[in-house]
């Protein structure tokens, strides 16, 4: 008896859904994740629906509305986010290595910044504390035109970004990596930001 042979399949799928899917389920290994998914969701479909999952007959219409008017907000904050991001590093000059790290993070603005937050907050409040001096490219990082108190070690009162603004930093400093390590054509497709007619998601 011949082994089934298994069909190759060539998926597309953006950078920014599959980082969000390795982070939800924990997984690295593209076929575990990708046959996970697919077996959560045929057996989703095989229990049927349950009451949870429908929505009140006539609701599609308001919640196109209501996606509408928010996807065109999100999108304002998304932009604001990436300029402010391609701004900052225009000004000041990230060290590779540094730049580097937050590619290994996944660009995660949070898990980048914290061990400096962390090793700056060792011992405070002690008789002995004595702060490092952090560096230059990251202090500018907490002016308010980039990451605000976001990017600081003790918040304060001003500016704080939100999640949606976040997103718009992140991706512009991924795209920039991504340049360098991979040449331009590494910002063609899913990595740029949707035209205006179309709306972007949360």
């Amino acid at each position: 008896m011949y082994p089934t042979l298994m069909p190759k399949l060539s998926v597309y799928v953006s950078d920014e859904l599959w980082d969000k899917a390795r982070k939800a389920s924990g997984e690295h290994n593209t076929s575990q994740l990708i046959q996970r998914a697919l077996e959560l969701m045929v057996e989703r479909e095989s229990a049927g629906a349950t009451y949870k999952e429908s929505r009140p007959p006539g609701s599609e219409a308001t919640l196109a509305l209501l996606r509408g008017i928010y996807s065109d907000q999100a999108r304002i904050h998304l932009e604001r986010g990436y300029q402010a991001g391609l701004n900052y590093l225009t000004a000041y000059r990230v060290p590779w290595d540094d730049f580097q790290q937050l590619a290994d993070r996944d660009f995660d603005l949070k898990r980048w910044l914290q061990p400096w937050f962390s090793a700056f907050l060792d011992g405070v409040g002690t008789k002995d504390w004595n702060p490092p001096k952090l560096p230059d490219w990251l202090v500018s990082l907490g002016q308010d035109y980039y990451l605000g108190e976001f990017a600081k070690p003790i918040d304060g009162d001003g500016f704080y970004p939100n999640r949606t603004y976040l997103q718009g930093f992140e991706r512009a400093m991924r795209d920039v990596w991504r340049s360098v390590e991979y040449g331009p054509e590494a910002q063609q497709g899913s990595d740029q930001l949707p035209p205006m007619e179309e709306k972007a998601p949360f």
